[in-house]
């Protein structure tokens, strides 16, 4: 606990010791943000050498995608006869994921994102051995991405309303102060966070000047993490019970709606944050309904927070720390008082690139309950502490045409409590062509999504056209 304390007092001095200049300017922030792109197509290649410009190419831009992407799982037993089959093969899918821009007005910009798939799988394996609700969900979809408009009402004053996804903090795998947009978890590593990440309907209000920026979110959709379903294999019981299991999912907007406020301060070498979050808690916990049900709610939560990312040279050094307040895991449960927690979380990260074409970055994050309840340990994903840890280690080849990655994420501080590690070549093959081969090793442990998932591992490939 000592610790914990100490690492708080050593950031905010950090925070306060660093001096208050600025290479930005207002003009940077606005032109940032009429050339960002979504998390929807941040990895898209851009389109090839255009045409000759005409009016309508000045207004309208569009891109897209079209993959083909399929998945062999190595490690995998014959299974029970009521039980599906998850030998060899359990994907064969094609995707399309469409991108459309347009220029409304002199500092205003409208975008939508959609995307669409379909597993042939399921057709050629059988169907019989899932359910109805199992197979919407994996075998096709269509989904709206983001859908927004925003601009400039104001020097320095900027409003964009509507679906998007924001990034808040510094770190690149740890979720301690990046906590808005949900994920979809349904097939845990094959992808990084910024490629999980849902959409969500909010007003954002940002203003920044020479040194500071500061954004409030007011989030209208009331939207959380797609988990695993019965029939997957990295299906997890919630409750390890023999009861029925309801889930109450807030109404959207009104007194539910979520909120976020963040304050950036850029200097010379270094950015950093101070945030604030209101919000409902991804993860739900438990109500008994006793005899005869019980029933998944999710919590409101405060968060504070504060960000650090110092750059010196070939090294780049993260901090995050956070006390998020009302997490619960139990209510009405008999024999126990109801009760709410406080968690403090912590993050730090180092980055190298001193060797030309590779990225080596480390992240640690440690979630410790303040006042945790000693009777709760391992009920209903309760934990007093949890550490985890990843290693990223990116390198590009034959002039930046091949990447391989290494990425690996453990929890424990024994990493006792599960864990993957995935490897990725990616094959520039032509200008609008990129080829993928991967393998994701699964490693079981006490921590509850990885309670039984050993045997899940996975090779994968995946062809993406760009237009």
């Amino acid at each position: 606990m000592h610790q914990h304390l100490l690492y708080i007092i050593v950031t905010s001095l950090l925070l306060y010791a660093l001096p208050a200049e600025s290479k930005e300017d207002i003009e940077s922030l606005l032109n940032e943000f009429k050339s960002a792109d979504s998390n929807y197509s941040s990895n898209r290649k851009q389109t090839a050498a255009a045409a000759d410009k005409k009016p309508y190419k000045e207004i309208f831009s569009a891109s897209g995608s079209l993959g083909l992407e399929t998945v062999f799982n190595t490690a995998h037993k014959k299974p029970a006869a009521d039980k599906p089959d998850q030998r060899r093969f359990s994907s064969l899918k094609t995707r399309l994921d469409l991108d459309l821009r347009v220029k409304l007005m002199r500092d205003w910009r409208f975008y939508i994102s959609g995307s669409g798939w379909h597993d042939f799988i399921y057709g050629l394996k059988g169907r019989s051995a899932y359910s109805r609700e199992y197979l919407r969900h994996y075998e096709s979809q269509a989904e709206l991405g983001e859908l927004w408009a925003g601009g400039s009402i104001a020097p320095g004053l900027v409003l964009k309303t509507g679906r998007q996804i924001i990034t808040v903090g510094k770190a690149d795998t740890m979720r301690i102060i990046d906590i808005v947009n949900p994920l979809d978890m349904r097939l845990p590593g094959l992808a990084d966070i910024r490629d999980l990440k849902l959409p969500l309907a909010l007003t954002k209000l940002e203003y920044g000047s020479q040194k500071i920026s500061i954004n409030a979110c007011m989030i209208h959709e009331i939207r959380f993490n797609k988990e695993p379903l019965k029939g997957s294999d990295f299906y997890y019981e919630p409750t390890n019970m023999l009861l029925p299991v309801k889930e109450k999912t807030p109404a959207h907007g009104g007194k539910n709606s979520e909120a976020v406020i963040n304050l950036n301060i850029r200097l010379p070498a270094a950015d950093m944050g101070w945030h604030y979050s209101y919000f409902f808690d991804d993860m739900p916990a438990v109500k008994f309904e006793l005899p005869a049900a019980v029933k998944l709610f999710h919590p409101r939560l405060h968060l504070w927070g504060a960000s650090l990312n110092a750059v010196s040279g070939s090294w780049s050094f993260k901090m995050e720390s956070a006390l998020v307040h009302g997490i619960e895991f139990i209510r009405d449960y008999p024999g126990l008082t109801n009760e709410s927690f406080t968690r403090l979380d912590l993050m730090a990260g180092v980055e190298y690139t001193g060797v030309e074409n590779l990225v080596l970055a480390l992240e640690s994050a440690d979630r410790y309950i303040l006042n945790f309840n000693k009777e709760l340990e391992g009920m209903f994903r309760a934990r007093e502490n949890e550490f985890s840890l990843s290693l990223r280690c990116k390198l590009e080849l034959l002039r930046e045409k091949l990447t391989l990655e290494i990425l690996a994420l453990h929890y424990g501080l024994r990493f006792d409590g599960g864990g993957w590690q995935r490897f990725t070549a990616v094959y520039d093959a032509a200008d609008r062509l990129n080829l993928t081969l991967g393998f994701i090793n699964y490693v079981s442990g006490e921590q509850f999504m990885f309670d039984n998932i050993g045997n899940n591992d996975r090779l994968f490939a995946k062809a993406d056209y760009y237009f």
